[in-house]
């Protein structure tokens, strides 16, 4: 059920009571627009491997729940005993290729600038020398006191592990953090740490309204998102 006027109201008036010191952004779909470059680094490899190529719509759906549901919308069941020989080809074809058309969503520049006074974290579950290239040839890496990966934790989102991460690495209380994401794994993994949770309503979920209700919050825009915080922040 999506939710009426009033009840994002009082989202947003609960939101401003609170004082955060840490935002963890998820990064695809939340921070940056990479579908451009994940969808021809996997047709790339498709063809390669002489598979069918995929459309834009299926690699987007694709990305953030896991590596396993990953290969499974990309390979499909018939060719799921292919998918060591698809990573295998297709990370060193996305790491030539992961920022030539990825950018930051409209609006996401914005809030890391106005947000600065703020500790600021990514956690993906892409990999993290994959997202450091991204950061680092965006020029974005600079706004962001800790960026982390799956490779530094056991178990990757919908698990709280890379929150629980960020969180004693910046020395920040639980109750003092929130995270802003796209998909149910941020929304979940959120939970499973016990912080504050955004669901970011730009980002490639294609069922929003479920997230919108099982989030703490919900943004529409990231300049929704950055109006909650500006009276902590100015």
């Amino acid at each position: 059920m999506v939710h009426s006027q009033s009840e994002n109201e009082l989202k947003k008036e609960r939101l401003d009571a609170i004082e955060f010191d840490l935002i963890i952004f998820d990064l695809d779909g939340t921070l940056l627009d990479t579908v451009p470059d994940v969808h021809s680094s996997i047709n790339i490899t498709l063809k390669t491997m002489g598979l069918p190529l995929v459309t834009m719509a299926q690699a987007k759906k694709a990305i953030g729940p896991s590596r396993d549901i990953f290969a499974r919308i990309i390979l499909g069941e018939d060719n799921l005993s292919r998918t060591e020989e698809f990573f295998r080809i297709f990370r060193p074809t996305y790491e030539k290729n992961c920022y030539q058309k990825t950018r930051p969503f409209a609006g996401i520049m914005e809030v890391l600038e106005e947000l600065k006074n703020i500790k600021l974290a990514v956690a993906s579950n892409k990999m993290l020398s994959m997202t450091k290239i991204i950061l680092q040839e965006l020029e974005l890496e600079h706004h962001f006191d800790i960026i982390v990966g799956p490779e530094l934790v056991q178990h990757p989102k919908p698990a709280a592990d890379m929150i629980d991460y960020s969180l004693q690495r910046l020395r920040v209380a639980y109750d003092r953090a929130i995270l802003l994401g796209d998909t149910d794994n941020d929304i979940l993994a959120a939970r499973a740490a016990g912080v504050q949770s955004c669901f970011a309503g730009w980002g490639y979920a294609a069922t929003k309204d479920a997230l919108k209700r099982d989030s703490n919050f919900y943004a529409q825009t990231p300049g929704d998102f950055l109006t909650i915080f500006q009276k902590k922040t100015g």
